[in-house]
């Protein structure tokens, strides 16, 4: 029987300062970045302990280190809520919109995604009024 974790979030932090170079969670924290997302072949494991149904793959650009990490945890270590930016890009793809909204744009281009050509592009399609003829 698992046994439950009363907060997973101390895990994380251990686990995530001890692949880390840098000491005190802020420094810690902007070390990694999000690399890549998918879902499980299997049921998974957050490093925290807790099951996660979508994982982030998250890189330390100072260790070379790589982690396997839930929404949740994510969210904790970047800052960044990527779960309502991809639900809404999700969204944008079903119903058809044609244009991506800020943040989304924000988002992908904080995460490296995009390019800094391509966020501009995105931006400026958003601030032009189109006209329909």
């Amino acid at each position: 029987m698992k046994t439950t974790i009363k907060n997973p979030g101390f895990r994380l932090i251990g686990e995530i300062s001890h692949v880390s170079k840098a000491s005190g969670w802020d420094v810690v924290r902007a070390e990694w970045k999000i690399v890549d997302t998918d879902k499980p072949d299997v049921p998974s494991e957050c490093l925290c302990g807790q099951s996660i149904k979508r994982f982030f793959v998250v890189e330390n650009h100072e260790t070379a280190a790589i982690a396997k990490v839930g929404s949740c945890c994510v969210e904790t270590l970047t800052g960044k809520t990527p779960e309502t930016t991809f639900a809404s890009a999700r969204r944008r793809l079903k119903y058809g919109y044609e244009s991506l909204d800020v943040d989304v744009i924000e988002t992908t281009y904080d995460f490296g995604w995009i390019s800094k050509c391509d966020h501009k592009f995105y931006m400026d399609i958003l601030k032009t009024p189109w006209q329909t003829y």
